[in-house]
């Protein structure tokens, strides 16, 4: 017996939105084995999402014409349904996207900046299509969807002169030249989350003896909160080399 048109049409879109589907699943998981560690696999990860929602949208499109093939009427009822259900299933990240683009077209919002929302407080240091990422004091990063984050917000900047200085000792041995020393030093604090941008960090030496190096490192940091924590952070990134015998 052979099968009607419509039959054959609901299996040809069976068999191929399941290879469709199994497509990008067998894609995900080789992502994810993959680029597990990479730095860029955010980026990729987005990428494919979009290239995910335009393959399904254009398969949709497909099944409407092989479905309703020689009925036009009923090919668009099907699509506007497809529509609906689609908006309304993605009517939050919509919402959050554009509330996205005003944001930060009126321009509130910059990398570093201090804010408190919805009880959570921290830098922002990102902002991403639908939401904000937030590293609090923790250390723990938050992401806020846009479309509340107008609804309970406090921003505290921090221009220049906001910004403290803390100065601490370092003794460390001759294992490295001075030089290294003060590039590392000054790297690390650049890359440190509480340390300002704005000002470079200052090493000097402060005295040079019995094999040691005794340095005053000066860190600028966005509030004095945050002084033990970065010197903390930058003796134990140089543990290995720290001393407790004071020079003569």
């Amino acid at each position: 017996m052979v099968l009607p048109n419509l039959t054959l049409s609901i299996i040809k879109l069976i068999f191929f939105g399941t290879l469709l589907g199994l497509f990008f699943i067998i894609l995900k998981r080789g992502c994810e084995l993959l680029l597990s560690e990479k730095p860029y696999k955010k980026t990729i990860d987005d990428t494919l999402f979009y290239v995910r929602v335009t393959s399904w949208a254009i398969f949709v499109f497909w099944s409407a014409d092989m479905l309703f093939r020689g009925h036009p009427l009923f090919s668009r009822a099907f699509v506007a349904i497809i529509f609906c259900l689609f908006i309304g299933l993605s009517w939050s990240l919509i919402r959050d996207i554009f509330s996205g683009i005003l944001i930060r077209t009126e321009g509130l919002f910059a990398n570093n900046s201090h804010i408190k929302s919805h009880g959570v407080e921290g830098f922002v240091r990102k902002l991403g299509f639908r939401a904000l990422e937030i590293e609090t004091d923790r250390g723990e990063t938050v992401r806020i969807p846009y479309s509340i984050i107008d609804k309970e917000i406090t921003i505290r900047s921090y221009p220049i002169e906001s910004i403290k200085s803390h100065t601490f000792d370092l003794l460390l041995d001759k294992s490295k030249e001075f030089l290294v020393y003060k590039e590392q030093i000054k790297k690390a604090l650049l890359n440190n989350h509480y340390t300002s941008l704005k000002k470079d960090p200052v090493v000097k030496m402060k005295a040079d003896s019995n094999g040691k190096y005794q340095l005053m490192v000066t860190a600028y940091i966005m509030d004095d909160r945050y002084s033990e924590r970065v010197e903390q952070c930058i003796k134990s990134q140089f543990k290995d080399h720290l001393s407790t015998e004071q020079p003569n």
